[in-house]
């Protein structure tokens, strides 16, 4: 093998050995670890994600919903079966305890007593619903999600959204509401249907004028989404 030939045949040893080389998957997060790009260009700015999304990095985590406190009035340690507001409370705690297919019985049986006059409980149903959906967990030294078919992840979805949904029906006032469709863009985003989140940023923003912030972060995203490469400066 001469020289020429020796060359050709370590560059495409090279250049098979980059095309085999895995690109790390950590499920429940949206952000990847960061990629060059080609050769002897810079690096990508980070723009305006950060802003848009203050709440990427607890979706990185997996279950990224900041649970509410117990409801006023309902029992820390006890369970009263016969209050929805304790099987509530309860459904809550098993959250944070990350045990959120347990949390699901309870939120069921606290929704005849809550559904449809309480926003909080529409919005806390949909994040253990959510979160039960990217939730991983360890088999024999394999992470790999707890929900084990794409078509029960996507049922999951379906009802966390339909929740979001009565959520935003019966939210009190504009920050509530805005709230609501603030977090229904992350899911948006997150589930990779970013126009769809951007939709929900502009209704955020129109549902609590108050909050300077949220068209800001509305006008950010729109500039991300007409220029997601923009030239390094």
């Amino acid at each position: 093998m001469n020289k020429r030939d020796a060359q050709r045949h370590g560059s495409r040893r090279t250049a098979r050995g980059q095309a085999a080389r895995p690109e790390q998957v950590v499920r429940g997060r949206t952000a990847r670890p960061g990629r060059r790009g080609a050769r002897g260009s810079k690096p990508r700015r980070p723009l305006v994600v950060a802003l848009v999304f203050l709440g990427i990095a607890a979706i990185a985590a997996g279950s990224w919903w900041i649970w509410r406190r117990p409801p006023a009035g309902a029992p820390e340690r006890t369970l009263d079966p016969t209050r929805p507001e304790s099987l509530y409370a309860q459904a809550i705690r098993l959250g944070k305890e990350g045990r959120n297919l347990e949390s699901l019985r309870f939120f069921e049986r606290a929704g005849p007593g809550l559904a449809g006059r309480h926003y909080e409980y529409h919005f806390d149903y949909a994040a253990a619903l959510h979160n039960l959906c990217v939730q991983a967990e360890e088999r024999r030294g394999i992470r790999m999600p707890v929900v084990r078919t794409s078509v029960e992840r996507v049922a999951l979805m379906r009802q966390a959204l339909a929740e979001m949904e009565r959520a935003e029906r019966v939210a009190p006032t504009p920050p509530d509401k805005s709230r609501v469709l603030r977090t229904r863009a992350l899911i948006l985003r997150f589930w990779g249907l970013p126009w769809n989140a951007f939709e929900q940023l502009r209704l955020a923003q129109y549902a609590d004028r108050s909050q300077a912030e949220l068209a800001g972060d509305a006008d950010a995203y729109m500039r991300l989404m007409q220029n997601p490469m923009p030239a390094p400066p």
